[in-house]
């Protein structure tokens, strides 16, 4: 008898194909024409197959309208790869990790609103990508898993999948949990002086620090969910942040050198298996270890700087007024540790970065016009006055600051910005920064040195820089940053970790 309801015939397919099959009413639409342009003296079971076989197989269809979870080889990753790559722009081939992850949903669709709710989170608030969440959640079952690969899905899978489900099923999973373990014990607390890290540094971070971070707390997830983190093991995680975010620590000399690549590839093995020899403490001190005797291995020198050689990295002794692109990697986010006190205060408004001496100062239109400069009139750089912006964009010049405030005043003199701002006065107190010694304080600025900055100001035109306020202006900003560095170097005791 041919069945003449075409919500039977689904239901046969879905007990017969199909563990789960979801359409919208829009394609049941589209399934309900295309099954009415068949010869209805055949079988209707097998007409309607054909036509959800040839949606799941592509078909003539642009997009995927149907959500089969993957059994035998209905969906294989290949298949799967090659239909993603239809419908992406220009035909451009997703990352593996995207097709990995849809891969993923296919298998188990709830997976999907696991990932929503970590990252949904009142602490975690879309920190990270789907695809890392989900990269973290992996290596927690499994270290051993570097990257996400659509080739290497169905092995994974079978491994690792039932342990995954386990740990980020439910809105309180243990991957969450954990994840928020590592987060509160990376972040800035909210007090004065506290040692964490402010949202906008944790924004940097590589996603390998939370996947080490996280995989343990997994393994020691019963003693850390129920006492906490302590603070030696916090400091010794914040140590291994900085370590793997300000990688000015490791010189590793040719930048196309296999051997360099071969250790950048290992380096995301080493913490964990260095956690494994002893996972009750994150001992920091024995990654930095090896990680040294590697660099030896693979003969490139590591350089961990101390107060005093990074001074002379960055204003030698014999030459301090010349300016130098030496600068340590991602030496903006010293300036944001510098700062994490208001940024941390900050975080849910628009920041900008504000050059404290505007760059409109030192214009870059003027050039060297037959041997003169009539805007750089400093001894011994006159004929190369574009070098000036080695120390007008130095982080020493520069501050992370409220939008809001920011438009109002970028390009005043340094004495009107670090005196007062051009607000009201209720914003002014819900920002912190109402009075002259707020606006210090949060520019990281000494009261002391704010006569200098004040004193830059030239009586006659601010383009033009002599020798005598531009050795004052370099001199303000490297002491700044040393200030940056010294900040950061004693507050995460990385005297202490460097130690032979």
């Amino acid at each position: 008898k041919v069945e003449k309801n075409i919500g039977k015939v689904l239901l046969r397919i879905k007990d017969e194909h199909c563990s789960e099959l979801n359409l919208s009413g829009e394609v049941e639409k589209i399934l309900r024409e295309r099954y009415r342009q068949f010869d209805s003296s055949k079988d209707d079971l097998s007409q309607l197959q054909h036509v959800l076989f040839s949606v799941i197989n592509g078909g003539q269809y642009c997009i995927p309208i149907i959500l089969v979870e993957k059994q035998g080889d209905l969906i294989t990753p290949e298949r799967l790869g090659r239909l993603f790559e239809r419908v992406n722009i220009n035909g451009v081939v997703p990352p593996q990790a995207e097709m990995f992850f849809s891969a993923l949903k296919l298998r188990s669709p709830m997976v999907a609103n696991y990932v929503a709710i970590a990252n949904n989170d009142v602490d975690i608030q879309r920190l990270f990508k789907p695809t890392d969440l989900v990269l973290a959640a992996l290596r927690m079952v499994d270290f051993s898993i570097t990257e996400l690969r659509l080739s290497s899905f169905e092995h994974i899978a079978k491994k690792n999948h039932t342990e995954l489900m386990l740990i980020m099923e439910g809105n309180d999973s243990v991957f969450l949990r954990s994840l928020k373990h590592a987060f509160h014990a990376l972040h800035h607390n909210g007090n004065p002086g506290d040692i964490g890290f402010p949202r906008t540094l944790l924004n940097r971070l590589r996603p390998r620090v939370w996947q080490t971070i996280c995989w343990w707390v997994y393994q020691n997830f019963e003693e850390i969910d129920k006492k906490g983190i302590s603070s030696i093991d916090r400091l010794n995680l914040l140590q291994y942040a900085a370590l793997d975010t300000f990688n000015y620590f490791i010189s590793p000399g040719d930048p196309n050198n296999a051997k360099r690549k071969a250790d950048w590839s290992a380096f995301s093995l080493l913490p964990m298996k260095s956690g494994a020899l002893s996972t009750n403490i994150f001992d920091t001190k024995s990654i930095w270890k090896n990680i040294k005797q590697i660099a030896n291995n693979y003969e490139y020198k590591i350089n961990a700087f101390g107060i005093v050689d990074f001074f002379e990295f960055i204003r030698p002794t014999n030459h301090p007024d010349v300016p130098n692109y030496k600068y340590i990697s991602a030496e903006d986010c010293l300036l944001m540790y510098a700062q994490r006190d208001f940024l941390c205060r900050w975080e849910r408004l628009d920041i900008d970065v504000d050059h404290i001496v505007p760059s409109a100062w030192m214009s870059f239109r003027m050039g060297n016009l037959a041997g003169t400069s009539i805007c750089w009139k400093v001894d011994g750089l006159r004929d190369q006055p574009d070098r000036r912006h080695e120390v007008i964009n130095s982080i020493g010049n520069k501050r992370f600051w409220p939008s809001s405030f920011n438009r109002s005043d970028r390009d005043s003199s340094p004495e009107s910005k670090l005196k007062q701002i051009h607000t009201p006065e209720s914003l002014k107190v819900d920002h912190g920064i109402g009075d002259q010694e707020s606006i210090l304080a949060a520019s990281y600025i000494l009261a002391e040195d704010y006569e200098e900055w004040k004193n830059l100001v030239s009586p006659n035109n601010n383009t033009v820089w002599t020798t005598e306020r531009f050795s004052s202006f370099k001199r303000l900003v490297d002491n700044r940053r040393l200030r940056m560095y010294k900040d950061i170097y004693e507050s995460l005791e990385l005297n202490d970790l460097f130690a032979e």
